[in-house]
């Protein structure tokens, strides 16, 4: 079981999403003859270099706006809130340490777990719980960076323009696209040293027309994560 809802993920489900194109940039690549590919490899690697990253993602499909998240990243801790089909879902991973606050609508769609014991408070979850790898890989930079440039069927689209911003957009699919569909997504790097992303759009259509966009910013910058009080620890019986 999935935990974490994407963009593409959300559309999937509810039969959706297309990505809207950004305008023209400038006419010099700073990437010159490097393959698409070759481009991802180096963002990849500057990415892993910063070491963090705040995120944040709104996907809008037909028209509304169902699913919004916001995370802290780095490769030891980080800090996730989620809000989507009218839920609410907060984590927090500091080390190995894993709290994770949902409320009941929350559980019932991503745990598919009604009127939950635990909802509306703080809990830590235990390593050995089945989903805790799920929770806590989500919010973490190498999670993050995977999902960002493992992509196949590249297309180098060149320099464009992404919120204002000038920069090289890579655009594919992901590797795990659902058979029959046409799932893609593209990747908006700087064109300044040392090349990190600056946005991604994720796209899918099926029937209704739609556009998930996510914001880098902060890189390098340090991650707090608190530990919240009071909480309690689930158990076998009570966390799915």
């Amino acid at each position: 079981m999935r935990r974490q809802i994407s963009p593409i993920a959300l559309a999937v489900a509810l039969g959706l999403l297309v990505g809207l194109p950004a305008q023209a940039g400038a006419a010099t690549n700073p990437f010159g003859s490097k393959s698409p590919a070759q481009i991802l490899a180096r963002t990849s690697a500057a990415m892993t270099k910063a070491g963090s990253v705040h995120l944040v993602n709104r996907s809008s499909l037909g028209g509304t706006v169902p699913f919004t998240l916001t995370t802290d990243s780095s490769t030891s801790k980080g800090a996730q809130t989620e809000a989507f089909g009218g839920g609410v879902e907060k984590v927090r991973l500091i080390g190995t340490t894993l709290f994770i606050y949902a409320d009941a609508t929350a559980f019932s769609l991503d745990f598919n777990v009604s009127n939950s014991s635990l909802a509306n408070q703080w809990v830590r979850v235990p390593s050995s719980n089945a989903n805790y790898s799920n929770i806590s890989d989500a919010v973490l930079l190498p999670s993050l960076i995977e999902n960002t440039v493992r992509m196949k069927s590249l297309k180098d689209l060149g320099l464009k323009k992404f919120q204002g911003q000038e920069a090289v957009a890579i655009k594919g699919s992901p590797p795990d696209t659902t058979p029959g569909t046409s799932e893609t997504q593209t990747v908006y790097i700087s064109t300044a040293a040392p090349y990190l992303p600056i946005g991604l759009k994720t796209a899918f259509l099926e029937g209704v027309n739609g556009s998930g966009t996510s914001l880098f910013s902060k890189w390098g910058e340090k991650v707090n994560v608190a530990s919240p009080s009071p909480y309690v620890i689930a158990t076998t019986s009570n966390f799915p």
